[in-house]
């Protein structure tokens, strides 16, 4: 991971956009974290050592949960009590630490994973329940687009998935997701943008 970062971060002007790295690893953290990368964002929801670097580099964090590995975390979806308490639960559990390590929350979002480790019942009920993992002061991250769960609504291919990234989108932002993660980045800013102007006016 190191290897494919280094020139990569060499040539990215820091100064100019905010840079998130996606990794678990606490050497690419530590490394990236070292060359000016502004947020780590790790799908297995962060690690003591992970909070320690985060106060060091007074950097950001974007925590996700996903029950598993990638090659096994959809054979874990029964496991689940509740999903939406079980998931509310580990943030919780992380806001903790977060505050033992005394990072502010405004550094930090959380993440429920849609579709790492959850059927479609289960990526519907996160999202129609999206406000349940809003906690204290943190922020709260939605990565919806293009995912198979979308097809799972409607048999639809990877490239047909826009509208349903958007729909999902739109109905996170009412009700307090403060960052998506999109591949169509204009459409779904024009998206928001109407939306907004449409709900502002008189």
């Amino acid at each position: 991971e190191i290897k494919k970062l280094e020139p990569i971060l060499k040539k990215i002007p820091k100064k100019k956009f905010i840079i998130s790295i996606d990794t678990n690893k606490i050497e690419t953290q530590e490394f990236a974290l070292s060359q000016g990368v502004h947020i780590i964002n790790d799908v297995f929801g962060g690690s003591e050592d992970l909070f320690l670097l985060t106060k060091k580099y007074k950097s950001g964090l974007v925590l996700m949960h996903t029950p598993a590995p990638p090659k096994t975390m959809q054979s874990k979806t029964h496991l689940y009590t509740n999903v939406i308490s079980d998931i509310k639960n580990i943030f919780q559990r992380k806001s903790k630490l977060l505050k033992k390590y005394k990072i502010p929350p405004s550094k930090v979002w959380f993440d429920p994973g849609i579709g790492f480790g959850k059927n479609l019942q289960q990526n519907l009920s996160i999202m129609k329940n999206i406000k349940k993992f809003r906690i204290e002061k943190y922020g709260l991250l939605i990565g919806s687009s293009r995912k198979s769960w979308i097809s799972g609504v409607d048999k639809s291919d990877v490239s047909q998935r826009l509208g349903g990234t958007i729909a999902s989108v739109l109905y996170c932002l009412q009700r307090g997701v403060n960052i998506f993660r999109v591949h169509d980045v204009y459409e779904t800013r024009q998206a928001i943008a109407i939306f907004q102007q449409i709900a502002c006016s008189k």
